[in-house]
């Protein structure tokens, strides 16, 4: 005859708890990246804790520490290729008006990616001479600053251009190059940290067209193609944050092209232009970047900027009136619509003297 004997377990060692806990963590809590982050860690507890976690919740984890990482490090490139077809079509106004001479031009931006919205603002200087009758050459440098609540970018930038007239034809080529620095900052319950950075830009612009005279009234179809390449150095957070992010050094590109229609009005002193184009973007139109949590190198993701589609309709005017034989201030206006996620709006104020 047998019988079943339960005996009751042993109550653990008081050396070998079957629980370790952690003041912050329970030991019937389920360790997670939300669980993580809704704790009021210090550095050193976070990092432990996560270093707990799978590869793929490490990776979480990082997500959720910097949601929106992806759109606000994808600004500085797209406001740098925003740049490039904002000085380009400055530079195509004063070559349209075969104005040769000193330039001086202000202007202000406001732009919207995706959930983000920035601003700009810059000045640039330029001279432009003639060489024969059918060439103008010129160069231009300037700066631009560019900021909202996370992100202060500052850039200088230079130029060289050339036109070639025959006719009712013509055709443009610039050249561009900037330098930059720009840092970011973040909050979350963690504390607060901030990133600093550097990185450069070059652009190339070229744009054909032809015009038609019709007295005081001139108008013509145009094609421009520009290629523009952003380059970021890599950051390591700092600042009183209990997971600072490592951000990889990142080289996006844009190559888009615009096809349009131009038209200007000569009015006693003054002349009026219209322009409107279709602009496609052929690169990837989400701006990547890598980033982890400082020492924890599993826990590297990419993130995205926000899908701005390919297509956008371009929109430009403005006004130029000549006060003298020699001096002439203007005014424009320039925008970008119908693109998902993206919208800019630039106001331009120039001066021109004849040299």
């Amino acid at each position: 005859m047998s019988s079943w004997c339960s005996h009751a377990k042993p109550p653990p060692h008081p050396e070998h708890p079957e629980h370790p806990e952690h003041p912050e963590h329970p030991g019937n809590v389920v360790l997670t990246p939300d669980a993580i982050t809704g704790m009021n860690l210090k550095a050193g507890e976070l990092l432990t804790l996560a270093r707990t976690l799978p590869p793929n919740s490490q990776k979480l984890l990082t997500k959720s520490l910097a949601p929106d990482a992806g759109v606000s490090l994808s600004i500085p490139a797209i406001t740098g290729f925003t740049q490039i077809q904002l000085l380009s079509a400055i530079i195509s106004d004063s070559l349209d008006k075969h104005q040769v001479g000193a330039l001086a031009q202000a202007f202000g931006s406001s732009s919207n990616a995706g959930p983000s919205s920035y601003k700009s603002s810059g000045i640039a200087i330029g001279v432009s001479r003639p060489l024969g009758k059918s060439i103008i050459y010129g160069f231009s440098t300037g700066y631009v600053h560019t900021w909202n609540t996370s992100l202060s970018l500052s850039s200088g930038f230079g130029g060289i251009y050339g036109a070639f007239y025959r006719g009712g034809f013509y055709f443009y080529e610039a050249l561009f190059g900037a330098g930059e620095t720009y840092s970011s900052k973040r909050s979350s319950s963690h504390g607060s940290a901030q990133g600093d950075g550097t990185g450069f830009l070059f652009g190339n612009s070229s744009s054909a067209g032809y015009n038609w005279k019709f007295g005081p009234f001139s108008s013509g179809p145009f094609a421009s193609l520009n290629y523009s390449l952003s380059s970021n150095s890599g950051f390591t957070e700092h600042g009183n944050v209990a997971a600072p992010l490592r951000v990889e050094s990142a080289t996006t590109q844009s190559i888009a092209s615009q096809i349009g229609l131009k038209n200007a009005l000569d009015v006693k002193r003054a002349t009026l232009n219209a322009n409107v184009s279709w602009k496609h973007e052929y690169a990837k139109s989400a701006v990547p970047n890598v980033v982890s949590i400082v020492g924890l190198p599993a826990s590297s993701i990419t993130v995205f900027g926000p899908d701005t589609n390919h297509d956008s309709l371009c929109v430009d005017g403005g006004i130029s009136v000549s006060l003298s034989d020699r001096i002439s201030v203007g005014a424009s206006y320039n925008g970008e619509f119908l693109r998902r996620n993206f919208k800019s709006n630039a106001v331009i104020a120039s001066v021109k003297i004849g040299l």
